[in-house]
């Protein structure tokens, strides 16, 4: 509920730039730099906004649940060692990004988050095909 919240409000605020290219639009050249400062200033909170309430606690939620399934051993243990190291790698990709460190659609951005990306992905087919180890 409070992730779709935090949703709602970085759609809004993409929703704010189109009324705003058409404001900067209208009022021509002389003004535009005014308007490519708010534009930016737009951008960044609603990037910040995503990252705060919903990529990090969604990091922080992976990081127990592969610790979980490491712990009860419901999927083989290398997989839940591998998402633990990919909600790891995203949440430092997230606190670099909060801290402008890197961008956010930069090549490092995108290699600290491909892990947990692949093992979501592959989770997803393992316990489609295969199940749970219930033994």
């Amino acid at each position: 509920m409070i992730g779709s919240g935090f949703l709602f409000a970085g759609i809004g605020s993409l929703l704010l730039l189109l009324g705003l290219s058409q404001s900067s639009a209208a009022a021509g050249q002389a003004d535009s730099s005014y308007f490519e400062v708010i534009a930016e200033l737009l951008r960044q909170g609603r990037d910040i906004l995503n990252h705060i309430g919903m990529i990090l606690p969604w990091s922080i939620g992976g990081l127990i649940l592969y610790y979980g399934l490491y712990k009860i051993g419901l999927i083989p243990r290398w997989f839940s060692i591998w998402g633990m190291i990919g909600s790891t790698l995203t949440l430092l990709a997230t606190l670099l990004l909060m801290l402008n460190i890197i961008k956010l659609a930069s090549p490092v951005y995108f290699i600290l988050n491909a892990p947990i990306a692949i093992c979501e992905m592959f989770l997803a087919i393992l316990l489609i095909f295969k199940g749970f180890n219930l033994s």
